[in-house]
């Protein structure tokens, strides 16, 4: 690797040179926050100051010395030098001078006349920045340069980076000095260059740089290895293979464009991600696929299933890999990737019937993904045969979850080592889903005694420490919220409902938190240290979902004013309106027995009278 001393400036790098993002490459991954600050600090560099902009490693493409254009041969003298570091710093400057070219911002400076030379020569022979993968660069001529290339080109959630970045400066460069501006980008941003040698291969040299910076996802380093390894096993005839790795990965970014969209809709307006977000979506996709197409997993491993993707099968060092076993593994990840999203995502899943995206929705709302690789799976073998019924095993799956971890205060790691091994037989074909749901059934029944004693003494805890909240404090809010949408759905007429959904996200607390301050209030129940007593604000039946949040003059007030509110709300808030004049303590023993009872029946839990009167929390005949 030879490095350049000089520092160089953007106009001096480009030169004669035509700068490739090869296929092994992540796309572009720049968001609102990155940009923001290469703005700003372009805008703060004072004129004649230099602003070190990092460091750009390419390598010399000296392959393909002739090439057909317009269906001839023609000699290659693209000149290309193929980024391997720093493709983020350059993509986001060339779309700021995309956006200043479309935008009409022109000089006469021989600046200018490059730039117009450089638009002038694309769709022909030479390209000053382009993709090495065909569909990303007809993405970047069509949809950002506007040329029209006659393709369909399907966005992705790098494709949405690009567009948005190139909006972005577009409107930014309408309030300012865009000659300025560009004198900066071409003179005044500076870089080191690398140079990669021949004698390295660029694959393992990119997967080294990018262990610092920005980190890759393990699901882009692993497109890079598989790259690598066919090449390496392949060498020349490594096109067909090196074309099945990039269409998977642009199959599994456009599932996670869409659902990044989705959920963009959703806010009705696009935020930046969580800095980590988009490497948990890549790292839990690559997690649930590799359990259900390899069938390992080892809970001594923090990261299992990278130790065994990056480290053990598709490690240079393992030399029983073949060519075969990469081609099917880069087809099958890339095939399941619209799975996986629908899993996640299920109300955009046309597949799927109504009653099994109710039932996803209501797996996804428990918080406990354990079963995501085998309900992949599912999906999976649903687009195989769409008269496939997936609700009774769904149905299984969410009592599992909800009477293990809700009810029963398992680990939440508990049975995970039976349910990843079934993911995988399910997926060869070894078992059933009706043999599954057998299993699920069984261990619930062998559990269910222990797994009530556990609720018991769990909610007697929270009631009884000191800083404890009853069943406000339930699965930290998760297993109440999931309750009360479940009470809620059981009441909502069948023919008003549409969908499954979690609009509904407020808690309620009928007599509230403070409610001793309000007469009504401290009149009606009773006080200890002049606060009500808590086993009546935090029983089960005290508290309600709101389909609006009360506004603050409403938290406190009286329960009649309370009322006019709950008359316009949820079934449950228009329930408890109809069904009690007055709040009370026998109003809220009232209301949490018939919430019990709802539970036991439910979820089959088969509480007796005892336990049932024992989970209310309080006794009635006691209290004034």
């Amino acid at each position: 690797m030879r490095n350049s001393e000089d520092l160089q400036t953007f106009e001096k790098i480009i030169g004669e040179k035509n700068l490739v993002v090869p296929d092994f490459q992540r796309g572009y991954a720049w968001e609102e926050a990155q940009l923001n600050d290469f703005w700003d600090d372009l805008c703060a560099l004072k004129d004649g100051k230099n602003h070190y902009t990092g460091m750009i490693a390419w390598c010399k493409n000296e392959k393909n010395e002739y090439e057909i254009v317009d269906g001839q041969w023609c000699k290659n003298e693209k000149n290309e030098y193929e980024i391997v570091d720093g493709q983020q710093r350059i993509t986001t400057i060339f779309l700021l001078l995309i956006a200043m070219y479309q935008n009409g911002f022109k000089s006469d400076d021989k600046i200018y006349q490059r730039h117009e030379h450089w638009q002038s020569t694309l769709g022909q022979v030479n390209y000053i920045f382009s993709y090495a993968d065909e569909k990303s660069n007809k993405y970047l001529l069509q949809e950002i340069l506007g040329r029209k290339t006659g393709a369909t080109v399907k966005e992705n959630l790098y494709t949405n980076n690009l567009k948005f970045a190139y909006d972005f400066f577009c409107k930014k460069l309408k309030n300012c000095n865009a000659d300025e501006i560009y004198k900066k980008i071409m003179e005044n941003l500076v870089f080191n260059i690398y140079e990669v040698s021949d004698k390295y291969d660029i694959n393992i040299v990119f997967e080294t740089m990018n262990y610092r910076g920005k980190k890759l996802s393990n699901l882009e380093i692993l497109k890079n290895r598989l790259i690598f390894l066919a090449t390496r096993e392949n060498g020349k005839n490594s096109n067909g293979i090196r074309k099945t790795i990039n269409n998977a990965w642009r199959q599994i970014y456009q599932e996670f464009g869409r659902y990044v969209q989705e959920k963009d809709e959703k806010k009705n307006k696009r935020k930046n991600q969580n800095k980590n977000e988009q490497k948990i979506i890549d790292d839990n996709f690559l997690f649930d696929h590799w359990v259900a197409y390899f069938g390992r997993y080892n809970r001594n491993v923090a990261q299992p299933h990278v130790d065994f993707l990056l480290n053990k099968k598709f490690s240079s060092k393992n030399a029983n890999l073949n060519i075969e076993e990469i081609n099917n593994y880069a087809a099958n990840i890339g095939n399941l990737a619209v799975h996986w999203v629908n899993v996640v995502m299920p109300k955009s899943a046309q597949i799927l019937s109504r009653e099994e995206r109710i039932m996803l929705e209501k797996i996804n709302h428990l918080g406990i993904f354990k079963f995501r690789p085998m309900i992949m799976v599912m999906l999976k073998l649903k687009s195989e045969n769409h008269e496939l019924n997936l609700v009774p095993l769904l149905k299984a799956i969410e009592r599992f979850n909800f009477i293990y971890f809700r009810i029963g205060q398992k680990a939440i790691n508990a049975e995970i080592e039976t349910i990843y091994k079934m993911t995988y037989e399910l997926n060869l074909g070894e078992i059933s889903m009706k043999e599954i749901a057998e299993w699920i059934e069984t261990k619930i029944s062998e559990n269910l005694g222990n797994f009530k004693d556990n609720f018991l003494s769990k909610i007697k805890d929270l009631f009884n420490t000191k800083n404890g909240c009853g069943y406000f404090d339930w699965g930290n809010r998760k297993a109440l919220n999931y309750f009360l949408n479940e009470y809620e759905h059981s009441i909502t007429p069948k023919n008003r409902i549409n969908d499954y959904t979690w609009d509904i996200k407020t808690i309620e607390h009928i007599l509230p938190q403070n409610g001793e301050k309000i007469d009504y209030w401290a009149q009606r129940f009773p006080q200890i240290d002049g606060k009500i007593d808590k086993k009546y604000i935090y029983a089960l039946g005290n508290h309600l979902l709101l389909n609006q949040p009360l506004n603050s003059e409403l938290q406190n007030a009286p329960y009649d004013k309370k009322c006019e509110t709950y008359k316009e709300g949820s079934h449950a808030e228009i329930e408890v309106a109809r069904d009690y004049a007055e709040w009370t303590p026998a109003a809220i023993y009232d209301r949490s027995e018939k919430l019990l009872e709802f539970l036991s029946e439910h979820w089959r839990l088969e509480f007796s009278p005892e336990q049932l009167k024992n989970l209310i929390g309080f006794e009635l005949n006691s209290e004034i």
